[in-house]
């Protein structure tokens, strides 16, 4: 998909996102990226992705948020870009053992929640 980046028209299309609180609109951003993680696509409706992201926004706190953004940032960076193929993300508790799940993809990745808060990567037939 192409897209200007010509500032008239990026503020042009997104003035429908404009009239959400900050909080909803970093709410959005956090549902929009962990959807592209995991492959999915979103109809790009402000209200209706406010309305999906209700949870995220009124649970989370600003410290949270910014955790969130940077595991977010970090899975991107170790995600190999939009080059195509498939990528499988992962996360879970895994006592800083390795992920439990077996992709079905040559490429994963998987993120420990727990200490010492891991990236782990798939190499086809195990995690490292």
């Amino acid at each position: 998909m192409s897209f200007s980046c010509d500032w008239k028209a990026l503020v042009a299309a997104s003035s429908g996102y404009l009239p959400l609180d900050p909080p909803v609109r970093r709410a959005i951003r956090v549902l929009l990226w962990c959807k592209f993680l995991n492959g999915n696509t979103a109809i790009c409706d402000p209200k209706a992705l406010a309305a999906e992201a209700t949870g995220i926004w009124s649970c989370v706190t600003p410290d949270q948020f910014d955790a969130i953004e940077t595991m977010f940032t970090c899975l991107f960076v170790n995600s190999g870009g939009g080059g195509g193929g498939e990528k499988q993300v992962f996360s879970g508790h895994y006592g800083g053992g390795p992920p439990t799940q077996t992709p079905t993809t040559s490429d994963a990745i998987a993120y420990d929640k727990d200490s010492p808060f891991t990236i782990w990567t798939w190499s086809g037939t195990s995690w490292s």
